[in-house]
Order: structure tokens, then C-alpha cells, then sequence
């Protein structure tokens, strides 16, 4: 198994969100003959050729991997010999957060997919109400700029992230990957798009 030094991978997609975004550094560990664990996030190739951070979900004949924002496992059986290593740490924007494994990984997961199932039962109650609210661009602006918000631009390798801020809190981004836009509920109203289209220095 290669020793892969920390923070040798940026991680992209959102397969697993909230717990990695796009642009964070993992910090990998190998495993050097360590028992691989039920809750781990692993680093590997899967078998179309992809660098892949996924945790594993299933330890039997193989080891099965599930994004902690994907509602299934992933298709394939991993074997010891396609893992990388164990994501031990992630960092974004210059703060570096531990990364839990094992048995605290496993309830870290299922808290995530509880708190997406009661996300996804709310937007099926409310989300046609919240979707048809409209304001006008001169009350966004306004309310925007009362509550402090900032834009900054980054320069990323695959392009260039926008992100609306209020403080140190990001409530709107654009990922430099094809154009993704996030925006942070309830803020969604607020946010006007051409915001993401202005070259506008922080």
C-alpha cells in the first residue's frame, strides 16, 4: 500500500456533504496492516478509474462503500488491496477538523441521513410555498446589505468560487465545477444569480 502523505487529496462532488465540500484537503493515513473499519472514510479508485473518498458501510467477503449524502451503497465490493488509505482530518479555508472513524464515524453517518430525510420531508411540505416567494431585486439588495454580506472570489485549480457571506458564514457558493450553485435555506429568496456573474474582488 503507497504512503500517501496527508492532505494529499482536494476533494470535488457533493457525495459527501455536509461532511466534505468541494475544495477541501483530506488528510490520508495509510493503513499499513490496521484493521479497516466499519464508519471509516477510505480513499480509492473505484473501478471506473475515479478517485473516490467514500465511508465504509459493510465489512464481509469485501468492503462496501456509501456517500454520506448518497441514499444507496455504491455498486461495487472494494478489496483491501483498492484502498488508499483512511481520511484522518479535512481542511477548509485554513481550519483543519478531525475526521471520525469507526464506531463515532458509523453515528456521525446516521445522524447526516436523518437530518437529510427530515430536510427532504420538509421540502416536500413547504418546498412549493418556499419556491413561489419572489422579492423585489432592490428589497433583496437591501436586506442583503443590512445583514452584512460580503462576496469573495477564490482561485481555484478547475476555476473560480464565489461565495456570499455574512461574517465567516457562507449562505450562497458557486462551484468552478460546471456552474453548481448552493444556497443556504432559508436564503434562497434573497440570493440574486447574477451575483455569481460579477467579477467583483473581495
Amino acid at each position: 500500500m503507497p504512503n500517501i502523505p496527508l492532505g494529499d487529496y482536494i476533494y470535488s462532488g457533493n457525495s459527501m456533504y455536509p461532511t466534505f465540500r468541494p475544495g477541501d484537503t483530506l488528510g490520508i493515513l495509510p493503513y499499513q496492516g490496521k484493521k479497516i473499519k466499519q464508519g471509516d472514510i477510505v480513499v480509492f479508485f473505484s473501478p471506473t478509474g475515479v478517485k473516490t473518498a467514500h465511508r465504509i458501510v459493510s465489512v464481509s467477503k469485501g468492503f462496501k462503500t456509501q456517500g454520506d449524502n448518497s441514499s444507496k451503497p455504491d455498486p461495487w465490493v472494494l478489496e483491501k488491496s483498492d484502498i488508499i488509505g483512511r481520511v484522518i482530518s479535512a481542511k477548509r479555508h485554513n481550519k483543519q477538523f478531525k475526521v471520525y472513524s469507526g464506531f463515532p464515524g458509523r453515528l456521525f453517518s446516521i445522524s447526516i441521513k436523518i437530518k437529510n430525510f427530515l430536510r427532504r420531508a420538509l421540502s416536500v411540505i413547504f418546498g412549493p410555498l418556499y419556491r413561489r416567494i419572489s422579492l423585489p431585486s432592490v428589497f433583496k439588495a437591501a436586506l442583503l446589505h443590512a445583514l452584512g454580506t460580503k462576496k469573495v472570489i477564490f482561485n481555484r485549480k478547475d476555476g473560480k468560487e464565489v461565495q456570499v457571506m455574512i461574517g465567516s458564514f457562507i449562505i450562497a457558493r458557486s462551484s468552478p465545477e460546471k456552474g453548481v450553485f448552493w444556497i443556504r435555506r432559508p436564503f434562497r429568496p434573497l440570493i440574486d444569480m447574477r451575483v455569481f456573474n460579477t467579477e467583483v474582488k473581495p
